[in-house]
């Protein structure tokens, strides 16, 4: 079969690793909707369900390790790449794993801000710095003099800032008693949209990069950073409003976020694999 047309279907059923992380995806997704439709907002499940969630991020970011290593780690574009993205959602497991310790452990029930918000912000600066990466992976390919590329690569980023401050920002009515809380308020959405910024204008200018098959790695990447995005602007709106519970929408956010990264992850380690496979052969 040749490489540039594997279907990311055929991926799917021949990579173990793949297939097993989209059973755990597609069972926990069917839980959570279960659980939101008989409107739990307490009890065991949501519990079960906000403390097993994260191991998506674990599970997305070891082999995403692996990954790297297999490029070269930090001593390539392409290893640094994967290193970086792997490094956020590790970071974004450890940011869940204190949030369950203050919730359970030290009964805190909102536990915001809080050292795991430093792991989640951790996990931004990774994700800009991957998005960077990946930037100038695929931008080798492409013409970034034009000036349809120019206006591109300034208006996206200021249209996702702009609407993040309009829709995340404006309306809240901060706690400036409390400058840590109002800091990570204000570093998530600007942080996010900045990587989101960035693999936007990375996605139009890999469109036809090995003959298009990393159109749906990168759309996944983008998909999981405006997930991210949307988690956090409901949990940080929820939290204000006073309606955040365990189990909620934010949580199936973030683990839709993990979801789509690991899968970005290991679909795009995949796909430049056999591509590097075809060209040694060839």
């Amino acid at each position: 079969m040749n490489m540039r047309t594997i279907s990311i279907l055929w991926i799917f059923k021949k990579n173990k690793i793949i297939f097993f992380g989209f059973i755990y995806f597609f069972l926990m997704s069917l839980w959570w909707f279960t659980i939101f439709i008989r409107v739990l907002k307490d009890g065991l499940e949501n519990n079960i369900f906000t403390n097993i969630y994260g191991l998506m991020a674990l599970y997305g970011s070891i082999f995403g390790f692996l990954i790297s290593f297999r490029w070269g780690g930090s001593k390539s574009l392409m290893g640094r790449m994967f290193l970086a993205f792997s490094s956020g959602l590790f970071s974004q497991f450890l940011g869940q794993i204190f949030y369950i310790y203050y919730i359970y452990v030290l009964h805190i029930e909102v536990p915001y801000p809080s050292i795991g918000d430093l792991f989640f912000t951790l996990s931004v600066i990774f994700y800009i710095v991957g998005a960077i990466y990946l930037g100038r992976i695929v931008g080798a390919h492409f013409n970034m003099q034009s000036l349809k590329g120019k206006l591109r690569a300034l208006l996206i980023p200021l249209m996702v800032l702009a609407l993040s401050y309009w829709i995340f920002l404006k309306d809240i009515d901060y706690d400036w008693s409390k400058p840590l809380s109002v800091f990570f308020d204000f570093i998530y959405p600007f942080g996010q949209a900045l990587y989101i910024s960035i693999a936007l204008v990375a996605y139009l200018f890999s469109r036809n990069m090995l003959g298009g098959i990393m159109k749906t790695p990168i759309l996944l990447l983008i998909a999981s950073l405006f997930t991210q995005y949307l988690g956090d602007f409901f949990f940080t709106y929820l939290t204000y409003k006073e309606a955040w519970y365990v189990g909620g929408i934010d949580d199936y956010l973030f683990f839709l976020s993990y979801s789509f990264m690991t899968f970005s992850i290991l679909l795009s380690g995949e796909v430049l694999n056999r591509e590097k496979n075809a060209v040694v052969k060839e």
